[in-house]
């Protein structure tokens, strides 16, 4: 109705538009956000020395296996609890 009253024409989604701004705004500046993040790790890894910069790729690496490994064994496993329910 305060659309309406404003002019604007009327939308059958009006709402759902709105929340679709917000969601996309929030999820720009999320990304924004993470873009700083790993623009300031790539500077902080300029200073390193070579073994200390090294040292840190291979824990990111092993952490990031280890995450993955960890997610793979979560979706089987909410694989098999759906199984089970049938």
């Amino acid at each position: 109705l305060e659309a309406e009253a404003a002019g604007l024409p009327f939308s059958s989604g009006g709402g759902a538009g709105e929340a679709a701004k917000k969601k996309s705004a929030q999820a720009k500046k999320i990304a924004s956000k993470k873009r700083k993040e790993e623009e300031e790790l790539e500077r902080q890894k300029m200073m390193m020395s070579r073994k200390k910069r090294k040292l840190l790729e291979k824990m990111m690496y092993s952490n990031k296996q280890k995450s993955e490994e960890a997610a793979k064994l979560r979706s089987k496993r909410r694989k098999l609890e759906k199984e089970g329910q049938k």
